[in-house]
């Protein structure tokens, strides 16, 4: 038992292992103090301030995830957390309920990960993808994007609205499939000679 207590004391993610049958907490982490701004002492002390420092927006999503617990033994999911400090962090949380042997006693398992910078970052990527987005969307020139098999994959709406066509016609069809007869010949060539001198 020390030695698997100094394994999950190592760890970067907060562990935390609480005993349903005697409503108190038989393991935790360093790294929920970490995570939480709250010390061991405090969560042993007021067994239920897990419960109370989750977002109070999260809590119906977190209360039917542990519903699910008595079914799957096992459930992920991300929700929000305030801290001590009361700052608002997001947590990627595992619980697991599982018995012991030796007591027959219920025990909860929560291995919480904090992912605010993580989803930080992906907001603020997405954030300049839709403004690029919509820079290209916006702008006058005829945008597109074609595979090696000669299919759009992108055109912007310059260039749907120019040629009265919907992305969903276009998306997945040869640019071929829309060269007039008489100018294939002609629009083929200047194609070939883009697609070897590019730029």
């Amino acid at each position: 038992m020390p030695l698997l207590h100094f394994l999950l004391s190592a760890l970067e993610d907060a562990v935390m292992a609480f005993d349903m049958s005697s409503n108190q907490y038989l393991f935790i982490s360093p790294a929920v103090e970490k995570i939480t701004g709250y010390s061991e002492a405090d969560m042993k002390q007021q067994p239920g301030l897990w419960e109370k420092i989750i977002d109070p927006l999260d809590l119906n999503e977190v209360a039917r995830s542990t519903q699910q617990l008595t079914q799957s033994g096992e459930v992920k999911l991300t929700h929000r957390i305030i801290s001590a400090d009361g700052t608002l962090k997001w947590v990627q949380v595992k619980m697991v309920q599982f018995t012991l042997p030796d007591t027959q006693h219920e025990v909860l398992m929560h291995i919480i990960r904090d992912v605010t910078d993580i989803l930080f970052h992906r907001r603020e990527s997405q954030k300049k993808i839709t403004f690029l987005e919509s820079v290209i969307n916006a702008g006058p020139a005829l945008l597109f994007r074609i595979n090696p098999d000669q299919e759009y994959t992108f055109v912007n709406d310059t260039y749907t609205r120019d040629f009265g066509q919907k992305k969903s016609d276009l998306i997945g069809k040869k640019i071929s499939d829309f060269w007039h007869p008489d100018d294939a010949g002609k629009v083929k060539e200047i194609y070939q000679e883009a697609k070897n001198k590019p730029g």
